[in-house]
């Protein structure tokens, strides 16, 4: 499989995207995958679900999660969050992406 991770800046938000090019992901998991705790084989899918709800906590409505995948197609996650956020410089936020 191959993976590509992207960043860039798009006006006032910093766009990041990963994609691969696996075997996707059913429509049913992809209804609720982000949204809710989801047990699989694979694991749980909480990492998602924390991703998301760390985004929301942090820049409310004005961050975007959003997954978009095909079965045999790959799958595609891009975040969306602003670039100048009064929450940076915060010890709290910083100490999330550090950790």
């Amino acid at each position: 499989g191959h993976i590509t991770i992207r960043a860039y800046k798009q006006n006032d938000k910093m766009v990041l995207i990963t994609e691969d090019n696996g075997e996707g992901i059913s429509p049913d998991l992809l209804a609720i995958l982000g949204k809710q705790t989801v047990h699989s084989m694979e694991g749980t899918g909480t990492a998602l679900l924390n991703i998301r709800k760390r985004i929301e906590e942090i820049y409310g409505g004005e961050a975007a999660f959003h997954i978009e995948s095909e079965r045999n197609a790959g799958t595609k996650v891009i975040i969306m969050v602003p670039v100048n956020h009064s929450k940076w410089g915060d010890p709290h936020v910083e100490g999330i992406y550090s950790r």
